[in-house]
């Protein structure tokens, strides 16, 4: 039986990963709007599927005003709002 293989990161955190490598200058400069835009609609795929599928109360928020973007909402029969899942 082989090792299993670790699962590949999904597109809303390979979007996030580029955009923190952006922010923190760890990449070479350009790029910095398409990679933000790119995390934005992601955002927007996720909190289409989730009304879809019930949830309510969906807001984009970024902690502390300059930590990561995400996306927050209540999930059916929920009471708290919580991180929406990424739609891989």
């Amino acid at each position: 039986m082989s090792p299993a293989t670790p699962a590949a990161p999904g597109i809303l955190a390979t979007l996030r990963a580029r955009a923190d490598e952006i922010a923190t200058s760890r990449a070479a400069l350009g790029g910095s709007h398409a990679a933000h835009q790119a995390l934005l609609e992601r955002l927007d795929v996720n909190r289409r599927a989730a009304v879809r599928q019930g949830w309510t109360a969906c807001m984009l928020e970024r902690a502390g005003g300059m930590g990561p973007v995400r996306m927050l909402g209540i999930p059916p029969g929920g009471s708290v709002r919580v991180e929406l899942p990424d739609q891989d």
